[in-house]
């Protein structure tokens, strides 16, 4: 089942933003993962989620950004519109 938070998220997704880009902060990456997950897997919405967290190397978040500015991107994917995931606090790998 869904939290509040994410069933408004994805009620506004697919209701009042539907085809347009949307950029989403959360400082959790989990929130991240888990509409990720969601989506992926047929439910709840047919957008695409892009992400940028501290998981993404140099090439899949340069990738991921320009996924969601290329100005054609709603009309090419089947998704529609893209939404890009930021975590805001990128975690540190520790060696």
């Amino acid at each position: 089942s869904l939290s509040p938070k994410e069933d408004a998220l994805l009620d506004m997704l697919d209701g009042e933003y539907r085809g347009e880009k949307v950029v989403v902060y959360t400082k959790y990456r989990s929130w991240i993962d888990r509409l990720q997950w969601l989506t992926e897997n047929g439910h709840f919405t047919e957008r695409k989620f892009l992400r940028i967290t501290g998981n993404e190397n140099e090439k899949q978040r340069n990738e991921n950004k320009r996924l969601f500015q290329d100005p054609n991107s709603a009309d090419k994917s089947r998704h529609g519109a893209p939404v890009l995931m930021i975590q805001r606090t990128a975690s540190r790998k520790r060696r």
